[in-house]
């Protein structure tokens, strides 16, 4: 046992020396936290300025409309990051979301280039409203079919008239 004390003694510094290590591990310590933190900031800026030409890339433009998409995507960015107020899986999504929607519609396109859109209203706006007219037409053909196929398979009963047996759409 005594053994066991004395070779765990060998291995604990003196207690002279014990202050001066103490405070340069917190140096060293604190050095890397902020080594840490600067690559988080460089590391954040450079995913923003990745974002900002990917939805720049997303507003195809001939080279007189370059300045306002420019703008544009710069403060859709930045209207994007207002809300996730990181650049996580979400901010991301987020971007993504907006260049695969700007990038295959040519009408919303059109009205960033002519200003009827905000960049805070591009990045508020859900999935409908980012459709295409296409997709538009095609999701309205698809929920009237869907409600007329759903009419007729309900069979009608004059005995049983309760909500479970006769939806709220289907009117008699």
């Amino acid at each position: 046992c005594k053994s066991l004390v004395l070779s765990w003694k060998k291995l604990m510094p003196a207690t002279g020396n014990s202050d001066a290590n103490s405070k340069q591990t917190a140096v060293e310590n604190n050095n890397k936290e902020n080594e840490k933190e600067s690559g988080k900031a460089v590391n954040s800026v450079d995913v923003r300025d990745y974002c900002r030409k990917k939805l720049l890339s997303a507003i195809e433009t001939s080279a007189e409309n370059l300045k306002k998409a420019e703008k544009f995507a710069a403060n859709l960015e930045e209207e994007i990051f207002k809300v996730h107020k990181e650049p996580n899986s979400k901010y991301r999504n987020q971007v993504n979301s907006r260049y695969f929607n700007i990038r295959g519609n040519a009408s919303l396109q059109e009205r960033i280039l002519k200003g009827d859109l905000k960049p805070s209203d591009v990045a508020t706006m859900n999935y409908e409203q980012l459709a295409s007219d296409e997709v538009k037409e095609a999701r309205a053909k698809w929920n009237e079919e869907a409600l007329r196929s759903a009419e007729e398979k309900h069979v009608t009963d004059e005995f049983c008239t309760c909500r479970i047996c006769l939806p709220p759409w289907i009117k008699n």
